[in-house]
């Protein structure tokens, strides 16, 4: 499953990636966090193929919903 997740916004002949949360991303994981990330992963399982979650945590969705 190919997943391209990241949106374009054109300035002038240059396209850049907007991303509200990457600086959250790149953050360290306090405990808190991390045990939400772990949450959010464990209730993907329930009805998402490992593909998908692979996919979601490599845009950061663990740590950003």
């Amino acid at each position: 499953m190919k997943t391209d997740a990241q949106t374009f916004e054109r300035v002038g002949a240059a396209t850049h990636p907007i991303s509200d949360s990457a600086a959250e991303i790149n953050e360290p994981a306090d405990a808190a966090s991390a045990a939400r990330a772990a949450d959010n992963i464990l209730l993907w399982t329930s009805y998402l193929p490992p593909d998908c979650i692979k996919s979601m945590i490599a845009m950061g969705w663990d740590r950003t919903t």
